[in-house]
Formats: structure tokens, sequence, C-alpha cells
């Protein structure tokens, strides 16, 4: 078994970690082997954990939530669960539209394949937002937005890359800002 944890450090920060025997490698870090953040914080606390049969399952959860922004760290600490509003969907899709805009233009192997990871992460996003969560402000906007995203990612592999790149990257200024009137 694998476990995923969170320790708060004495000036509130967060580290997330994952690990075999969780207490075994907590006292690894209050030795002071480990990552930076054991070194600097010798008194810190777990405030969560979370079990994975295989090694992948952890370090995917793990990678996920050092992506989260803080708040939706600490809604996983407090509730055990991230309270994911829509505001924070719309977030999400706008970075996942700016990684991938740069990734379409990169020369990094990896990181082309990503580009599809992420753009079907994104559709998943999408698809589970309901039309009433949104206010009647923002809903012409994500109404535009679907239609377009349809286009990106049937377009993906046959548009150039660089018009492709410029629309994604477009949407996702588009989406942060009007992230506002949610």
């Amino acid at each position: 078994m694998y476990y995923l944890y969170i320790l708060r450090g004495p000036r509130n920060h967060l580290y997330v970690g994952i690990a075999e025997n969780p207490n075994h490698r907590i006292r690894r870090h209050k030795s002071g082997d480990g990552a930076e953040f054991a070194k600097r914080n010798k008194t810190y606390e777990l405030v969560y954990s979370e079990g994975f049969s295989t090694l992948r399952e952890a370090r995917r959860r793990e990678k996920q939530i050092k992506g989260w922004r803080r708040e939706k760290k600490e809604n996983l600490i407090k509730f055990g669960t991230p309270v994911y509003t829509i505001k924070d969907k719309i977030l999400d899709i706008s970075v996942n539209l700016a990684r991938v805009s740069d990734w379409i233009l990169s020369e990094n192997e990896a990181k082309k394949k990503r580009v599809t990871q992420f753009l079907y992460q994104t559709k998943e996003i999408l698809t589970g937002i309901d039309k009433n969560e949104v206010s009647s402000n923002f809903q012409p906007t994500l109404l535009s937005f679907q239609k377009e995203f349809k286009k990106l990612l049937s377009e993906k592999d046959q548009k150039n890359k660089y018009d492709w790149a410029e629309t994604a990257l477009t949407w996702a200024n588009i989406l942060q800002h009007r992230s506002k009137l949610i």
C-alpha cells in the first residue's frame, strides 16, 4: 500500500508527498532527511493522508494535488474532499488551455504527448459543468467556449499549430478574466 500525505509546517506551509510507510517517512523528514521542506521545518504535523494500492496511483494523485491552489488543498484537509466550485472548474480549464497552447508549440515530445491528456481532462471538467451553476452573465461565454472547444478538439492535429495555440491561449485568458462574473 502507498500513501499520499500532506504535512503542515510551522509557518502554515503545506508539503505533499508519498510513501509506502508514512510514519517512517515522517520520522526521516523530522531527522532532516528528504525534501527541502523537511530540512527547513523540523516541526510540522500530518494533516491529511490517503491510501492507494499502487505507486502509480499515489504519484498521479500527488501530482494532481500539487497542482492545486492552496484553497483547494485546505478544503481537502478540512472536508476530506476538495470543494470544487464552478469558479475552480473554469480556472482549471483556463490553466489547462494555457499549458496546452505552450506545449503544442514545444519541441519536447513528452510535452506534446501531454496535450491530448490535458485536452481530455478539460473536456471532462467542461462536461461536468451544470448550466444552472453559472450566473446568467457568464452563460454566453460558457456556451461560446463549449462550441469553440469542440472545434479545438477536432482540429488539434489538422490546424496550423500556431493558430491552434493562439486560439487556446485566447480562450484561457477570456475564461480567467470572465471568471470574475461567476
